[in-house]
């Protein structure tokens, strides 16, 4: 684990800044009123550019999209970071459905609107912990980082974007922060796992079969890919 760490440090570099910011804001006003002062700041501006990057933390659309941009340069990598998300968004749910069930959203926890700021029509009042966009963003942006470690600029974009993400589910009124940050480190923490254990069986299996089942599964993949992308400009998930 330390050598991940260590192999990751610039995608990690903004994150912790991150994770100190919200560590920092908890600890000063405690979970509820840490919200109101990361939520009290907006641009009216920025509301729909928002809504739209949190898109980017929906576990079907994420997966859609590392699909279509890199299934062809790399299916194992793909295939892992989506492995990662299924399994960190099921402890996710598992999280919010039966442990933390009686966990509020914002909007329900201040019983009422005119102290949370929301945009439009993106109003959510249950199952507040863990932040599931925040860890899905989190566990697939880790192993595409790991997969490009040995470059700086990218990684540490992508850990750049992963902040960005998850201060979306803040910024839509959407989550607190301590919703946020264990999401993150749930999907941090998950990704580990699935590169370590899940990975090489991956990688074994990809590398074994032939050319023609390996072109099934990438036309497979890419199709349900655009059925997954097209659905989601129907009706947008939440």
């Amino acid at each position: 684990m330390k050598n991940f760490i260590w192999d990751n440090k610039y995608f990690l570099a903004p994150l912790l800044m991150f994770w100190i910011i919200l560590g920092f804001l908890l600890l000063a006003y405690g979970y509820h009123d840490s919200f109101l002062v990361m939520n009290g700041v907006y641009f009216k501006w920025l509301d729909y550019p928002m809504l739209i990057l949190t898109w980017l933390g929906d576990s079907f659309f994420l997966s859609a999209l590392m699909l279509l941009l890199f299934m062809r340069k790399d299916m194992n990598m793909v295939l892992v970071a989506i492995a990662s998300v299924i399994i960190t968004g099921f402890i996710a749910q598992l999280l919010k459905h039966w442990v933390f069930s009686e966990w509020d959203r914002p909007l329900t926890v201040f019983e009422g609107r005119d102290m949370v700021h929301y945009v439009g029509n993106y109003i959510l009042h249950k199952y507040s912990f863990p932040s599931g966009h925040s860890t899905t963003t989190a566990a697939a942006f880790t192993v595409i980082a790991w997969h490009i470690r040995k470059r700086k600029v990218m990684p540490f974009i992508l850990g750049g974007l992963t902040v960005v993400v998850s201060y979306t589910r803040i910024y839509l009124g959407a989550h607190f922060p301590g919703d946020v940050l264990a999401g993150n480190l749930l999907g941090f923490v998950g990704a580990y796992f699935t590169i370590r254990y899940m990975g090489p069986v991956i990688r074994h299996y990809f590398n074994r079969i032939s050319k023609n089942k390996r072109q099934r599964w990438e036309r497979s993949l890419w199709f349900a890919a655009v059925i997954v992308m097209v659905v989601m400009f129907i009706h947008p998930f939440k």
